[in-house]
């Protein structure tokens, strides 16, 4: 069971990081190439900058939302491994990558100002 539960929550991690990597890339070609330009408005810059700052909300909605739900599987697999009596796997992984990237101290301020 604990390797039909792995398996799956490792495709869905993928499944959004792909459709992270997709909205992203969407967002900036429609900077790019000024979709989101609005014309023929006597307020066109302001209506362009709320429906820049509407995409980018959107986008980041996007992904923080599936980054979390593939975080809480993560953990939900650690804490299958700890009853099981093995090592957590994930969130150590994911410390140490926090760590070498060298954001351990913008985490810890982040999460101490709440």
């Amino acid at each position: 069971m604990f390797y039909f539960i792995f398996i799956f929550s490792f495709l869905y991690s993928i499944y959004k990081l792909i459709i992270v990597c997709y909205y992203l890339i969407k967002f900036i070609i429609n900077i790019y190439t000024g979709k989101l330009i609005i014309c023929n408005s006597p307020v066109n810059s302001f209506n362009t900058i709320f429906r820049v700052i509407g995409n980018a909300s959107k986008t980041t909605a996007n992904f923080t939302i599936g980054t979390g739900v593939a975080y809480c599987l993560c953990h939900e697999l650690d804490e299958i491994l700890i009853n099981d009596g093995k090592e957590p796997y994930f969130i150590p992984g994911i410390r140490a990558v926090i760590q070498n990237i060298g954001a351990e101290d913008y985490a810890k301020i982040v999460l101490l100002e709440r």
